[in-house]
């Protein structure tokens, strides 16, 4: 019974078109980059633009861009694995999705004037992006080279 439930997490179903997963993918990793291009300019917008600085600071800000990175790194992900049966670009898309959503409880801001760093919370936000990024660039790997892996087959 158990090999049953193994292989059934296992096996890929042809369920997608290459082009339908590998369109998801890109999306992910364009509002993966999208997010990391955010907290890295939302520092310089918050010294040179206050008023938009902290328009594009805006905590909402944060929960819509993860919203949209954990639903369309949920769909990419788990069809291209659906797909080609490979688990790494799940397992690490999804470490970065919880990563995202993570550092919207620790603080972006900092209080200290005398250095330029970059708070915890951009940090996590970052780390869960080049996670993302990573899970989405082998899922098109994998997509586009058609493998398919069979375990559990006795």
């Amino acid at each position: 019974m158990w090999m049953a439930s193994e292989a059934a997490l296992t096996m890929p179903t042809p369920i997608d078109s290459p082009t339908e997963t590998s369109t998801a993918d890109k999306a992910g990793v364009a509002l993966s980059v999208a997010c990391g291009v955010h907290c890295l300019l939302t520092p310089v917008l918050l010294l040179a633009l206050p008023a938009v600085g902290e328009a594009f600071h805006n905590p909402i800000i944060h929960k819509l861009i993860a919203l949209g990175v954990t639903g369309i790194a949920s769909y990419a992900l788990w069809r291209g694995y659906r797909r080609h049966g490979h688990l790494l670009p799940l397992i690490i898309g999804s470490v970065g999705v919880i990563a995202v959503w993570a550092a919207l409880a620790v603080p972006h801001e900092t209080h200290d004037h005398d250095h330029f760093h970059l708070p915890l919370g951009t940090i996590i936000t970052m780390a869960g992006s080049a996670l993302l990024i990573t899970g989405h660039i082998l899922n098109i790997r994998n997509c586009r080279a058609g493998c398919c892996h069979h375990h559990g087959a006795a």
